[in-house]
């Protein structure tokens, strides 16, 4: 759209005429779409102002519509297409609510590594321990990969090399707590402050991502459903079947439930608390792609406060926190749930900060 203001009129009926718009014009600027207003009395100029969809295409064209007749009336013409007169604006406020069908799906897109690093987390709850780094890290991991492809690597090196130290960082938190016997609180809260100035020093300014083939993993769709989020379901029917099909799985709630009676039945009590923190490390890295693709960057500011809203999201779902409890799937539920909060508060204008 845009809007601008016959010059014929008086000055205080154009700046009454503006004054009206402007709100449909920021929520337009907020909801993502291309917004251009133009008026030679007030030198009020956003051209080609365009934001990420943000999910308020809804509220956007609904106050856009009142907007637009209230600001016509008073002086204020809708051109389309650089052409004035003859817009509809019913038709105008319908092909923005059409872009709406994707709210949902937006929605999921936006909160998906939540769920990603709940699903770990369960894992790691259930052996009597936490993780306080799991948002830094995810953070370091998404912006180490931006700048390994900057750097000219190819994707699949790149999307390796992340995997590996992942799995690597996971491991030296698994052999912190169980060979070094340092407290889970303290050894991922230290590891939480390292990737947080790590992330810092990387990715500020942000590094621009550039691979379309990684890009779609937070943008493309497939039968209209977002990538991510069938990845996140790909990933929790895996969980599943690993904490209910597989010796580690049945171990680590074994190992939460009783350690010294896990010691006595022969459980290798190292190797499956290794085993969590690994797949900790493996998915925090999983759900790092999604966000730095989302954002089509790598940032400072990325997975701050996952970790918080992991561990909510598993007790939300049952997981006890004293370990041996949990399930995947209704910590997915929970993860849900959470991003239904996180996404109301986004709508009621409160940070969930």
């Amino acid at each position: 759209f845009r809007l601008q203001a016959q010059s014929s009129l008086e000055e205080p009926a154009c700046r009454d005429g503006v004054d009206q718009v402007l709100p449909g014009v920021d929520l337009l600027l907020e909801a993502g779409l291309v917004v251009a207003l133009g008026d030679s009395h007030r030198g009020l100029e956003h051209h080609g102002a365009a934001i990420q969809l943000l999910g308020h295409e809804v509220h956007a064209a609904a106050v856009l519509g009142d907007a637009v007749r209230q600001g016509a009336g008073m002086g204020i013409q809708p051109l389309v297409g650089g052409q004035q007169g003859g817009v509809d604006i019913e038709q105008a406020t319908v092909e923005a609510l059409h872009e709406a069908r994707r709210e949902d799906a937006h929605k999921a897109r936006q909160h998906d590594q939540v769920g990603l690093v709940a699903l770990a987390m369960t894992f790691v709850i259930v052996t009597g321990g936490i993780d306080l780094s799991v948002g830094s890290l995810l953070g370091f991991l998404g912006a180490v990969t931006a700048w390994l492809l900057q750097s000219g690597w190819g994707l699949w090196a790149a999307l390796l090399a992340g995997a590996t130290l992942a799995i690597a960082l996971g491991c030296l938190h698994g052999f912190l707590v169980a060979w070094l016997r340092v407290p889970a609180f303290i050894a991922t809260l230290s590891g939480l402050l390292a990737y947080m100035g790590l992330k810092q020093y990387l990715a500020n300014p942000v590094i621009p991502i550039r691979d379309t083939t990684l890009l779609s993993l937070g943008q493309g769709y497939v039968a209209g459903i977002p990538i991510c989020v069938l990845a996140l379901l790909i990933a929790a029917t895996l969980c599943h079947f690993l904490a209910t099909r597989t010796r580690p799985g049945r171990h680590a709630f074994a190992l939460g439930s009783n350690r010294e009676a896990a010691r006595y039945a022969g459980i290798p009590i190292r190797g499956i608390t290794v085993f969590a923190f690994a797949l900790m490390g493996l998915m925090a890295f999983l759900a790092g792609l999604t966000a730095t693709s989302q954002l089509m960057a790598g940032a400072a500011d990325v997975g701050d406060y996952q970790e918080m809203y992991a561990i909510a999201a598993c007790v939300l779902g049952g997981t006890s926190l004293r370990g041996g409890t949990g399930n995947v799937w209704m910590s997915l539920l929970g993860a849900v749930l959470m991003a239904s909060i996180l996404n109301g508060m986004e709508q009621m204008g409160v940070t969930s900060t």
